[in-house]
């Protein structure tokens, strides 16, 4: 207790910073939702052309274990295919596309782009496409294929955009 005592001045401060409310799954939800929608509704008002892009599906391994090598550590061979089920990805992006969805229809200009094509077939969503690794990790795109989506994308919507 008397190590408590230099920080009673401090008490009103605590009561400010710390709640007792539970912060739940769906609270984070609506919080990502109105977040959108506060930047949407921004640009809409700035009248810019917005352009959605959806996620990029995620892989549930490391690319690095797709690649061929004469011998590794772990002794395990590499990875074969190297790529996610379809149906783990969209079981996984349900949810995802629920929130995501729902602000957007309140924004019929929106345009929205979807990576999840240039990725994936009806069975697999690739890591590797062409002899390309297209993923530095299990979540983001390696430069390769940052750059193969920007030519999918050019493909789906051939209008140049205005940069100002």
């Amino acid at each position: 207790i008397l190590l408590a005592l230099p920080l009673l001045p401090l008490l009103p401060i605590f009561k400010k910073i710390f709640s007792s409310h539970k912060y739940t799954q769906e609270d984070f939800y609506k919080n990502i939702q109105k977040g959108i929608r506060k930047t949407l509704e921004q640009l809409h008002n700035a009248n810019k052309e917005i352009i959605f892009v959806l996620d990029t599906p995620s892989l549930n391994f490391s690319p690095e274990q797709c690649m061929v090598r004469p011998w590794r550590l772990s002794g395990d061979l590499f990875k074969k295919p190297c790529a996610i089920p379809r149906s783990e990805v969209d079981s996984k992006r349900k949810k995802y596309l629920e929130i995501i969805m729902d602000v957007l229809k309140e924004f019929p200009s929106v345009q929205i782009l979807d990576p999840l094509p240039a990725f994936c077939d009806e069975t697999y969503c690739w890591a590797i496409k062409k002899e390309k690794m297209l993923y530095r990790d299990n979540g983001h795109l390696s430069k390769i294929g940052s750059i193969y989506l920007g030519e999918y994308f050019k493909q789906q919507f051939p209008k140049p955009l205005m940069i100002y």
